[in-house]
């Protein structure tokens, strides 16, 4: 069987959609907007993450330690009102192609600057140093910074 992964998200970009479902139906496509204001104008923190990759030739990437606001895991080319997160994806290749902006939250707003840059542009957002593209069969995120309720 195989699996598909349209787009999904994991830290700023998950809380602002997050937030903004419940406000859809008060604001329409706005909500997600708004949800990212109330989100940057919060107290947030980057999320510690260690991953691994396994790569379409079967060898396992491992990083130990990134801190990123934004993760995107997608199988398009594009997400969101047609941003091209991922600009060399296929979707039929059988691989995921995970997009790491890393940084702290001091550099969130300069990565909500790359997402727009990211549409202006048409992809050139991943020649900035501090956006990773990498390629996969499967990914697995640990979320370094989770304490389990005691």
């Amino acid at each position: 069987m195989r699996y598909s992964i349209i787009n999904a998200s994991i830290g700023f970009v998950a809380k602002c959609v997050f937030i903004g479902c419940d406000l859809k139906k008060y604001l329409g496509n706005l909500c997600y907007q708004v949800a990212a204001v109330y989100q940057l104008s919060g107290r947030q923190h980057s999320d510690d993450f260690a991953v691994e990759l396994e790569q379409g030739d079967g060898t396992v990437l491992t990083i130990p330690f990134v801190s990123s606001q934004i993760i995107m895991i997608m199988n398009g080319k594009c997400g969101g009102t047609h941003i091209p997160f991922t600009p060399t994806a296929m979707m039929n290749d059988g691989l995921l192609d995970i997009l790491l902006m890393q940084g702290t939250f001091a550099h969130l707003l300069d990565g909500v600057k790359t997402l727009s840059e990211a549409k202006d542009y048409h992809g050139l957002h991943l020649y900035r140093k501090n956006v990773h593209l990498y390629r996969g069969s499967s990914v697995k995120f640990t979320n370094l910074n989770y304490e389990p309720a005691s």
